[in-house]
């Protein structure tokens, strides 16, 4: 009876961390005491903080609901109520430059299809060809490596971007 009650906690405490890990990015492990402490507290995913923070800063921008923003995720248009180009940052590109990277001339035909289909608007007879306004990364996954996009605009010294 005892071994089946510790397998029991057990497995309780591994699917709270498990959860704190994917959901929350806590991946700290404290004693008894603190875990108990952060079960209590209230969690807010990193993620949906970041989300937030930019979507409040380009809320404050002149028209941006006419504006485009391109990025790997829907909710910050959907928060400022803008236009959206959708992007994984991982589209075959056969040039490495970032003009034709952000106008998606370097991308092959599925990567823009796939990219137009899932953009608001939805362009589906390739005919908008938008440019994006602004260009946002939001990196899901701690062991997901940064694009080249984001490190070439990071090293980039030209005054447009």
């Amino acid at each position: 009876m005892a071994a089946v009650l510790i397998i029991i906690i057990s497995n309780i405490g591994f699917s709270y961390k498990l959860e704190g890990m994917t959901m929350y990015q806590d991946y700290e492990i404290g004693t008894i005491s603190d875990e108990i402490r952060k079960f209590f507290e209230k969690k807010e995913s990193r993620i949906n903080f970041e989300i937030n923070q930019i979507s409040q800063l380009l809320s404050n921008e002149l028209n941006i609901n006419e504006k485009y923003i391109m990025s790997n995720t829907y909710a910050i248009a959907y928060n400022v109520k803008s236009n959206s180009i959708h992007t994984s940052f991982g589209e075959n590109v056969s040039s490495k430059s970032i003009d034709e990277f952000l106008l998606r001339e370097s991308w092959s035909t599925f990567d823009i299809m796939y990219s137009n289909h899932y953009s608001i608007p939805p362009d589906r007879k390739n005919l908008s060809h938008p440019i994006p306004d602004y260009l946002v990364y939001i990196q899901f996954q701690r062991a997901d490596e940064t694009p080249w996009i984001i490190k070439a605009l990071d090293d980039s010294q030209d005054n447009k971007f």
